[in-house]
């Protein structure tokens, strides 16, 4: 049976969760706002839509995109 858990107010599958947490743990992440040109994004661990000027700091990676709640609970050491 799938377990979920919350995670930024989504509910996350515990063995995506886990996968993706450790995935994003090998990329560098660099502070980055959406770009304008596109129309959103979304976190590779929890699947939050990020969107351009957003009031906390998103990051980029070759792997994709983090929101700022993922990056401080999750990855950041």
């Amino acid at each position: 049976m799938t377990e979920y858990i919350e995670v930024n107010g989504a509910k996350i599958d515990r063995v995506f969760l886990k996968e993706n947490t450790e995935e994003a743990k090998i990329y560098s992440w660099t502070i980055r706002d959406v770009p304008k040109e596109k129309d959103h994004v979304h976190c590779m661990v929890c699947g939050i839509t990020l969107v351009s000027n957003m009031s906390a700091p998103t990051r980029n990676s070759k792997g994709g995109w983090l929101c700022n709640y993922c990056y401080e609970n999750f990855i950041k050491t």
